[in-house]
């Protein structure tokens, strides 16, 4: 039988998010997306848009939820050698880069990730 607490996500680990490995020593600090705090932010940019949006439009709506709500932090991440200082205006500048599509996606992979942000229950501490 399936047990109900085997598939509860940690809504505090879905909003605060969960540190991955990335390149590198990169690590990148994801909450789950879609979470409360991001779905209220893209209705929010959404109303703001007047008519129909286009795809290039709902792209980038996307991309200012996910740099504000989703990826909330990074470590050892450089450029030239110097420390990038995390804030979701640096973070939507790297989202939006088309030459790291690859950093974007990690993002979204990550934060799909059901496993990541699954709620810990006593027995599942116990196995481990």
């Amino acid at each position: 039988m399936g047990e109900l607490n085997n598939i509860r996500i940690d809504i505090d680990k879905s909003t605060k998010g969960v540190w991955f490995k990335f390149v590198d020593d990169i690590e990148l600090l994801i909450a789950r997306k879609p979470n409360l705090q991001y779905e209220a932010f893209l209705v929010d940019l959404i109303s703001q848009q007047d008519g129909e949006v286009a795809r290039e439009v709902d792209m980038d709506l996307t991309k200012q939820a996910v740099a504000n709500c989703v990826l909330l932090g990074w470590k050892n991440l450089t450029e030239d050698g110097k420390p990038i200082k995390y804030s979701p205006k640096k973070a939507l500048e790297l989202l939006r880069d088309p030459s790291l599509r690859d950093f974007y996606e990690f993002v979204l992979i990550k934060a799909h990730d059901r496993e990541a942000y699954r709620l810990k229950t006593k027995a599942k501490q116990a196995k481990n």
